[in-house]
């Protein structure tokens, strides 16, 4: 429990506006400073965007992005018909590990084993990450991201 403020004249408790300031000068001071306090608590660093994703690429310019990407980890060249683009591209915003926004453009994409030999059918829906920058459209392999709106 809060321990409570007592007058001089002995146990008689002080309400709250017993312990303000009396003068109008300086409740206004201690109003102003108390504003100003909360002010600067909500005031942060700009919301400022890190990595912007670039304009928009064209779904032929995504999708040959995403196929030059798959094309270093499929061991058949018959998995490539297992490779359905679901949705795309279409922009989503991550919050990196320094706490800034970056954005990318998302790819959703379904992928799998292309021979049943192998063993049982595994398919797997998969999010691609995508920017769109003066070297062109490329995948982004490890986004470093704590949290986004990445979903497919």
């Amino acid at each position: 429990m809060a321990a409570a403020a007592y007058s001089a004249r002995g146990s008689q408790r002080l309400g709250l506006m017993d312990t303000c300031p009396k003068s109008p000068a300086m409740k206004t001071a201690t109003a102003l400073c108390i504003a100003l306090i909360t002010l600067a608590a909500h005031a942060g660093a700009p919301d400022k965007l890190a990595q912007p994703a670039g304009p928009q690429p064209t779904e032929a310019q995504a999708r040959s992005a995403v196929i030059q990407s798959l094309a270093g980890t499929v061991r058949d060249p018959a998995d490539f018909s297992r490779v359905r683009f679901l949705s795309g591209p279409h922009l989503v915003t991550g919050i990196n590990f320094a706490g800034s926004r970056e954005q990318a453009w998302q790819m959703c994409v379904i992928t799998g084993d292309g021979k049943l030999s192998r063993g049982p059918l595994e398919l797997e829906v998969k999010p691609y990450l995508l920017r769109n920058d003066d070297s062109g459209v490329t995948v982004i392999q490890l986004a470093n991201w704590k949290d986004s709106d990445v979903s497919c």
